[in-house]
């Protein structure tokens, strides 16, 4: 959010200064692609001392907001790279292995002429340079929904929500960028889960189809998937990745009870709402 600095202000000569408590940045191919080089950068793990400093403002916050300067960095990093030359791409996160049934929504849009692309399978300057001349981008909500910022002005973003809680840090990334953005929800994750260190069971919800409707296209039988066809699956998963969650994220499963996941099968097995009466009586014996 700082690096707007650097942008405006190429080959100062000043070194620039990092705190970390790890022996190396990750992201450190993107400071490269913004003209620094290796000798440029200190990464400070230990107190200490310099004659003079300047720290630039935060150009954005991740949560809440951004300034003038926000897309200068972002800016300059996509315009390092020549364009991977697509269009249109769908952003899979399927071989993650926390996800069922996302092939059926990369089968929609590659019919759509979409390419389908996995991030993680590409170094960071392929993954900007697939961004850099995108018109239009669809993908789960997560941080993949983030990569818009590689892309032009009015980018056209679907984002397929694999949890009903939104990512509100994208609004101001879509405000930033111009986006044209639609959410859909085709989560009918029926078990306790969290927006991280989870996983999700997508499915063509209702809202899914009013979505294809007004793109003018007609939903068929033949595109009618049964949330009972992955039950199994989706409990099996579910039930091996929760003892691989960190501490950290198995304490925040504390605030979910029994009236949670019969609420869960109501909704996403028997096809319908609990009524308000039975919620009650569900939450004053559970909770």
């Amino acid at each position: 959010s700082r690096m707007w600095w650097v942008v405006q202000n190429p080959g100062s000569g000043h070194k620039i200064a990092f705190i970390s408590t790890n022996a190396e940045i990750k992201v450190m191919q993107f400071f490269f692609m913004l003209g620094l080089r290796k000798e440029d950068i200190l990464l400070i793990k230990e107190p200490t001392r310099f004659d003079s400093i300047i720290v630039p403002d935060q150009s954005y916050y991740y949560q809440n907001g951004y300034k003038d300067k926000a897309m200068m960095a972002f800016n300059a990093i996509r315009d390092s790279v020549t364009p991977a030359g697509y269009k249109k791409v769908y952003l899979t996160r399927r071989k993650l292995n926390d996800i069922l049934n996302e092939e059926y929504f990369e089968n929609y849009y590659r019919s759509l002429g979409y390419e389908i692309i996995s991030p993680e399978d590409l170094p960071i300057e392929e993954q900007v340079a697939v961004m850099a001349g995108c018109e239009e981008v669809a993908c789960t909500n997560g941080t993949l929904q983030h990569q818009i910022l590689f892309c032009p002005d009015g980018v056209k973003l679907t984002v397929l929500n694999k949890v009903r809680q939104p990512f509100t840090q994208q609004f101001w990334v879509n405000q930033a960028r111009s986006a044209k953005c639609t959410f859909i929800d085709v989560a009918m994750n029926f078990l306790p889960h969290l927006h991280h260190e989870s996983c999700y069971l997508l499915m063509p919800t209702t809202y899914w189809k009013q979505y294809v409707a007004e793109q003018g296209r007609v939903f068929s039988s033949d595109d009618e998937v049964s949330v009972r066809d992955f039950v199994v699956d989706y409990r099996e998963l579910w039930t091996r990745l929760m003892t691989k969650r960190s501490g950290t994220w198995l304490e925040a499963y504390k605030k979910f009870t029994l009236a949670d996941v019969v609420a869960g099968f109501h909704k996403y097995i028997l096809d319908c709402e609990i009524v308000q009466e039975d919620q009650k009586k569900l939450d004053d014996v559970f909770q």
